[in-house]
């Protein structure tokens, strides 16, 4: 099996995947890089087809139903909203189970922090085969916005589910405490009262 990146594909060990379903060899992959599962998020789309909602792209369900834009848009897009800055691991795409899986083919992955949810970074540039999948996109960046995009003047963006694993942030060490000032000594001759208790 290969997983995707930036820089190429490589291959998870085939005496692991002969032994595991897809499934189990995508829990497998995620539990070696410490990941528990796929991560909450919102989904839109750049426009629907009918009632195939972006939402039906992060449901969990890969075996029936997708979502879907409208036919022959200009660079259709789903972005995925984690609601906090992530640190990303992989993302994962599953096509649509049924025919028109060729509609896929040339994609990019992007990714985008909560500060500047505009200024997307690509992160995979794959084509991917007119097979349902999965394709795994190594994605090592830290990030609130997942775009996936289909560049070019017509295209028609149909999936059935992407799934993103991540760990969240760290959270900021708080600024060390200021070092207590020395107090000031009073002047030699000052007296000061005493108290009784």
């Amino acid at each position: 099996m290969a997983v995707a990146g930036r820089d190429g594909w490589s291959r998870v060990p085939e005496k692991r995947v002969h032994a595991l379903t897809m499934r189990s060899t995508l829990d497998w992959l995620m539990a070696s890089l410490g990941c528990t599962g796929p991560v909450e998020s919102a989904a839109t789309l750049s426009s629907t087809y009918e009632n195939f909602a972006a939402s039906r792209c992060i449901d969990g369900n890969r075996d029936f139903g997708f979502c879907h834009s409208h036919v022959d848009d200009p660079n259709p897009h789903l972005i995925l909203d984690l609601q906090q800055d992530r640190r990303i691991e992989y993302v994962v795409v599953w096509n649509r189970k049924t025919h028109s899986q060729n509609r896929l083919a040339f994609y990019e992955i992007s990714t985008a922090p909560e500060a500047s949810p505009l200024s997307y970074t690509v992160c995979a540039e794959p084509t991917a085969p007119a097979t349902e999948g999965p394709f795994y996109h190594a994605c090592a960046h830290e990030a609130r916005y997942i775009r996936l995009q289909l560049p070019g003047p017509s295209r028609t963006l149909n999936l059935a589910e992407v799934e993103v694993y991540a760990e969240p942030l760290s959270p900021a060490m708080p600024p060390p405490s200021p070092s207590p000032s020395p107090k000031e000594s009073p002047p030699s001759g000052t007296s000061y009262p005493t108290s009784d208790w």
